[in-house]
């Protein structure tokens, strides 16, 4: 077996003598001590526009300006069929280079690392958290701290000061119209949803990962298993064979719905194509059932009640003003029950969220819409949550006009480790 040495796009802004310090140098004392034939054998993927010393190399294989989960398939794909001894990833800055950690996380190798400006890292605790194992189990979620919890809470409510005096206190004003018609996402965002999942991959506006949130009434936690929470609470729902999840984006929910065995189909749609490319590709990289197919939640091209239940994961969000027409398409192609995990100041608010839903022009109106649908619902706050974006699950059922905590009181334990699938709490640093 050979070494794979993967060159990130990031080198491109240093040229061909930061790279030859890094392959004289530095590289041979990570691989084998300061050898001078460490990498005999080896094979590097790297940027075209970086030249490279081929002499050093068993093996050279050129990429255009990026190389990722979603970008010069052409390239990585015939290196999914071999195994290496080592794989390692030349970067700068891990938060960077995220592309070139998450792709190396999906290739086969005995050992895994990033050498950056600061050093040697493994990657074993990112490839768990990019490549995780889509089997049911309980949610893990990682106790970071009291002194954690309180810097997040301090840190965005300056935010909330700043947005507020910015606006002379003024009530806040969408930043732009929302629609269904109109994706946020108009680029491929595979690999970046994937670095969400861990503690250090990627900051949101406040300084910390898309993983790192509140637990209802609790500690400040980091988890991988977001979509794994939503997807145990649709799981403790019976008599369900068939899911469609609206507005899947990269698929992980669907992904983690048909990894459960519980379902005969599971369908994700977007009317992004390239989400849906993306989510795809997720599903054949983790040997899913789950199918993707490109369709807006305003036109399901779907007949009449078609599956069971209908999900949807901070979806319906961005439908601002026209929630009721893509709720009662929703409605249109469901037979059983909708689950929505929506966030909204309606239901179980937090100061941050008052000014961060308006603002970005979220919808809702969810009281106002599901109670002129004549049907059966009940809400619940999901058990972790984004303190300035929190979550409410709303239960939807279309078969019975008894309220849904009365018909499924399992959904609805008054405590938040009462949460469908359980819950564990870890302590100790994050990975």
């Amino acid at each position: 077996m050979s070494r794979l040495l993967i060159v990130s796009a990031s080198f491109q802004q240093f040229g061909a003598a930061a790279l030859d310090t890094f392959l004289t140098n530095t590289l041979p004392a990570v691989f084998a001590g300061g050898s001078a034939r460490a990498l005999d054998g080896s094979v590097a993927l790297h940027p075209s526009s970086v030249a490279i010393d081929r002499t050093l190399f068993a093996e050279t294989i050129p990429y255009g300006k990026a190389i990722g989960l979603e970008q010069a398939q052409e390239i990585w794909r015939p290196l999914r069929a071999r195994r290496f001894e080592e794989i390692v990833v030349l970067g700068i800055e891990p938060i960077g280079d995220y592309e070139e950690i998450v792709l190396a996380c999906y290739l086969e190798a005995d050992k895994k690392g990033f050498l950056g400006r600061h050093g040697f890292q493994d990657l074993a605790g990112w490839q768990e958290q990019v490549k995780p194992n889509l089997a049911p189990r309980e949610v893990r979620l990682r106790d970071l701290g009291p002194e954690k919890r309180e810097d997040y809470i301090q840190g965005i409510h300056r935010w909330l000061v700043t947005e507020m005096t910015s606006a002379g206190f003024a009530e806040p004003r969408p930043a732009a119209p929302r629609s269904p018609e109109v994706s946020i996402y108009w680029f491929p965002r595979l690999a970046l949803d994937l670095a969400q999942q861990t503690y250090d991959l990627q900051v949101e506006r406040h300084g910390v990962s898309f993983s790192t949130l509140l637990y209802r009434g609790g500690p400040l936690v980091h988890t991988s298993d977001f979509y794994r929470v939503l997807a145990n609470f649709v799981m403790a729902i019976d008599g369900i064979d068939t899911v469609l999840d609206v507005g899947c984006g990269s698929g992980l929910l669907a992904c983690h719905l048909a990894a459960s065995g519980r379902y005969k189909a599971v369908l994700g749609i977007d009317s992004s194509r390239d989400r849906v490319s993306g989510a795809r590709l997720f599903a054949e990289l983790n040997g899913s059932s789950a199918r993707f197919d490109a369709n807006s939640m305003t036109d399901i091209r779907l007949p009449d009640q078609a599956v069971d239940l209908s999900v949807t994961s901070f979806a319906l969000e961005q439908t601002g003003e026209h929630l009721a027409r893509c709720f009662s398409e929703i409605r249109r192609v469901t037979r059983k029950m909708i689950v929505l995990f929506e966030p909204t100041t309606e239901f179980f608010p937090t100061l941050g969220s008052l000014w961060h839903l308006p603002y970005w022009g979220w919808a809702n109106r969810y009281q106002e819409v599901l109670t002129a649908s004549g049907l059966a619902f009940a809400t619940r706050p999901i058990v972790i949550y984004h303190y300035f974006n929190p979550g409410t699950a709303f239960v939807v059922d279309l078969q019975s006009r008894e309220h849904p905590c009365l018909t499924h009181p399992h959904l609805f334990g008054q405590a938040p480790d009462d949460w469908p699938g359980g819950l564990k709490i870890l302590q100790g640093a994050a990975p």
